[in-house]
């Protein structure tokens, strides 16, 4: 790797870390708000409405899954320096229907406000397990934040999942801004 190419895998590494620290911070400022938090050392329960309750379960579960994400990202940036280190990862069983759903609804707030509905297509509700590296975990996320945060107004994004014998195709549609060839950094 190019002093160059190791610069730029930095840059891009610490803008998504800090785009996911400031997801999590909202998160948490949200959980704080629903817990009423300025109110510590009370010595009261916690009283809340059922809807309350379930944003708060909710916004814990985001905080959790956003937690992770940190973790997977830096997986992933040791792959990127050192691609022996995919020999190191532990291979898990994956639901990746599974991760396209939380990655949704980890994105929800953010989909709200841009009015972009995200779908998820598949013929079962389950999906298949497949095994992978745990640095799969980021994809989804990467992919749906990209798809709703690029989406205009008031769009669609459409994951369908299509099941074969022996692999899984997911195809993710939605509209975006042109991307022109001097833009794009690397082709694969």
């Amino acid at each position: 790797m190019s002093n160059n190419e190791h610069n730029d895998l930095v840059l891009e590494s610490m803008h998504e870390l800090r785009y996911f620290n400031q997801q999590l911070k909202n998160f948490s400022e949200q959980l704080s708000i629903e817990l009423r938090s300025d109110k510590v050392d009370q010595n009261k329960t916690i009283d809340m409405k059922v809807q309350q309750a379930d944003k708060v379960r909710n916004l814990a579960t985001n905080i959790v899954n956003l937690s992770q994400l940190f973790t997977t990202r830096i997986d992933f940036i040791d792959v990127e320096l050192n691609p022996n280190a995919v020999e190191q990862l532990p291979i898990q069983n994956v639901n990746i229907y599974g991760k396209f759903d939380k990655a949704k609804k980890m994105l929800l707030a953010l989909s709200r406000k841009k009015k972009v509905k995200v779908n998820i297509k598949s013929e079962v509700k389950d999906g298949r397990i497949i095994e992978a590296y745990s640095i799969i975990d980021i994809l989804p996320y990467l992919l749906l934040d990209n798809a709703v945060k690029y989406s205009p107004e008031q769009n669609d994004v459409d994951i369908t999942f299509v099941y074969y014998n022996d692999c899984v195709k997911i195809e993710i549609l939605s509209e975006g801004p042109f991307v022109g060839a001097d833009e794009i950094k690397k082709t694969y």
